[in-house]
């Protein structure tokens, strides 16, 4: 496996904004605070900001390690890059997801946890705007006049292309302002913007706190993605974008960091969604991104929707759960991957006679749903444990880490004892966690994966158990 090594370019006077081919590697820019303000002009320049990782391949360890262990060994050699003092750069981390994930607590828990443990390094890729109502995202704030126009990948019939984040912005007017504001007292030192380039696209007036308006052209000869990034001086808190009024403008995604080691754990979620709106993506964006992400793992967290429809057939959603995690896999082949089975759910049927409780924690298909109440009991949908078992054998045919969320909370029917708790950790509708029912889940999972990174590290420190092993 070879590692993708990420370029980026120089936005300074002389620079050019050329258009980034889909599946080579990305062309951002390095930290220039002398950038001046005005239309960027032609030339290029490069500069190396990621570094590759390589995974050791020595028998002993891999053996010694084991499984599952392994199969999260991108990620275990990146943190120990960060404490070994080795890393000079962020590492990356990326949740994808339904409502789960769009809520933001799980995966603000996770970049708690891990920010606190190995560094913090800012808020780093966002889809653009404000993708859906109640959009909350940790560190940063965003404002967006609503004259901007949002493409979901979501929507039935929506016309792409879409990248990661699975949603574009379109604006063509000045009057149409987006603001990405950092609340960290660091602010960011780096700050980026992917632009989807076409021929007689428009150009972008973009600003970083009081600094001066630059231009920003996005015309391209052929449609693609391009990842420019803009020259901020640390301590800078707002990015601030606009069309000039050329032309049309299309955003799918932006990007505010630090730069030095730590961990940007970076969440996509998509309220409503099944994991097939990974399909809805375009490659060469996919490629495009994750060659200038690099990231060192990516969790998919899909399942809850899928498991309250109607699964007819399990084989055929596991083939098609393993082709849209490929999918995402392929361009990224240097990340380890974490499937996260759906948490516990609940849904009322109608109770049979004789039967006591208010959950039962298997219920026959084909019960009739029932409204809450004397008449109904609650049960996890059947097409939950179907499509959990279908994860967990796709990740286990793959080579991917699987993390059961149903069983952390303790198994079916715990979503019902959780919304009972006092206080609640879930919401009345059965499906969704309260924030500290997130936080929890993240624990877990974060512990779960500190288990894995002690053992690695253990046995990578030199000490006469373990000395053979190196």
């Amino acid at each position: 496996m070879r590692p993708i090594r990420r370029r980026v370019r120089a936005l300074i006077l002389g620079a050019t904004l050329t258009a980034l081919t889909g599946c080579g590697p990305s062309n951002g820019a390095a930290n220039s605070a002398g950038a001046a303000g005005g239309t960027m002009p032609a030339g290029a320049q490069t500069a190396a900001f990621r570094v590759p990782r390589a995974v050791p391949n020595d028998p002993h360890l891999l053996d010694a390690l084991g499984d599952p262990a392994r199969r999260l060994l991108p990620l275990l050699v990146a943190l120990e890059s960060i404490e070994t003092g080795k890393a000079s750069a962020p590492i990356d981390i990326i949740q994808i997801g339904d409502s789960h994930t769009a809520n933001g607590n799980f995966a603000g828990r996770m970049r708690e946890l891990f920010q606190q443990r190995f560094g913090a390094v800012g808020r780093g890729m966002l889809p653009p705007g404000l993708p859906f109502e109640y959009y909350k995202p940790q560190l940063v704030t965003v404002g967006e006049n609503a004259r901007w126009v949002l493409s979901s990948s979501f929507k039935q019939g929506a016309e792409g292309p879409w990248g990661v984040a699975g949603t574009r912005e379109y604006g063509s007017r000045p009057a149409e302002h987006m603001e990405l504001t950092s609340i960290e007292d660091q602010g960011f030192s780096r700050a980026a913007l992917e632009v989807l380039r076409r021929p007689g696209a428009g150009s972008l007036d973009v600003r970083i706190d009081q600094g001066p308006v630059r231009n920003v052209p996005t015309a391209g000869t052929d449609q693609a993605a391009d990842w420019i990034e803009l020259a901020a001086s640390p301590g800078s808190h707002t990015l601030s974008v606009s069309p000039h009024g050329d032309g049309p403008v299309q955003l799918l995604s932006w990007d505010t960091e630090r730069t030095g080691p730590g961990v940007l754990y970076e969440n996509f979620g998509t309220i409503g969604a099944t994991v097939d709106l990974m399909g809805h993506w375009d490659q060469s964006i996919l490629k495009a991104e994750f060659a200038h992400r690099d990231p060192a793992l990516i969790l998919i967290a899909f399942g809850t929707n899928e498991g309250f429809g109607h699964v007819a057939d399990p084989a055929a959603y596991e083939q098609m759960f393993i082709e849209r995690v490929q999918g995402i896999r392929a361009a990224a082949p240097g990340a380890a991957v974490v499937i996260i089975g759906p948490p516990d759910g609940n849904r009322p049927y109608k109770r049979a006679p004789g039967q006591s409780g208010s959950c039962t924690a298997q219920i026959a298909d084909g019960t009739p749903s029932a409204r809450p109440g004397r008449g109904a009991i609650w049960a996890p949908p059947p097409g939950l444990a179907k499509v959990r078992q279908a994860e967990r054998e796709a990740a286990a045919k793959m080579g991917w880490f699987f993390w059961d969320w149903s069983a952390a909370m303790g198994g079916p029917c715990s979503m019902e004892r959780w919304v009972e708790a006092n206080p609640p950790l879930g919401f009345d509708d059965r499906v969704h966690l309260k924030a500290d029912g997130y936080r929890m889940g993240a624990q877990q999972l974060f512990d779960e994966l500190m288990a894995q990174y002690d053992r690695y590290r253990g046995l990578r420190t030199p000490h006469p158990a373990s000395a053979a092993l190196r």
